[in-house]
């Protein structure tokens, strides 16, 4: 890639995202667990291994974002990614390889499931470009019982 690199996800590289998380992420992740959102990112690190992956950042040699894809129930894959804000500069690489590995996760688990939070409009509009689906408003989700939705790509 142009602007970046992907590479398999290490502890190191993990918590340095989870340090300088976008506000939309850092938000999201605290309203659906109610927990620091660093030990969350570190939790889902380890809950995806060999499937979780950063993209290094060109422009400064930093990972801007880490991605992952856990087993969920009856055979579901839970994608999930959070972010730094020096993603902006490298969108266009991080909504290819989003494409590129979500096809590699669906031939594995035929439905992808999570949830996103209702405010966080940059993750959604990532979510589209991908062609995942929201089916369903959860009015009262998470910790702190705000709306989220639910989505998926079959």
């Amino acid at each position: 890639m142009r602007n970046g690199t992907v590479l398999d996800a290490d502890a190191a590289n993990a918590a340095e995202v989870s340090r300088g998380l976008r506000l939309c992420d850092y938000n999201e992740l605290y309203a659906a667990t109610g927990r620091n959102p660093m030990e969350v990112v570190m939790e889902s690190f380890r809950a995806t291994p060999g499937d979780c992956y950063v993209f290094r950042y060109r422009g400064t040699g930093r990972p801007v974002s880490i991605f992952g894809c856990g087993a969920g129930s009856k055979g579901t894959g839970v994608p999930w990614m959070v972010s730094t804000p020096d993603v902006k500069h490298c969108a266009r690489e991080v909504i290819v390889l989003g494409n590129r590995y979500t096809n590699m996760w669906q031939n594995k688990y035929p439905l992808l499931v999570n949830y996103v939070d209702a405010r966080n409009e940059a993750s959604m509009r990532w979510l589209k470009a991908l062609g995942y689906s929201f089916i369903r408003l959860h009015e009262h989700y998470g910790a702190a019982r705000i709306p989220f939705y639910e989505f998926v790509r079959i």
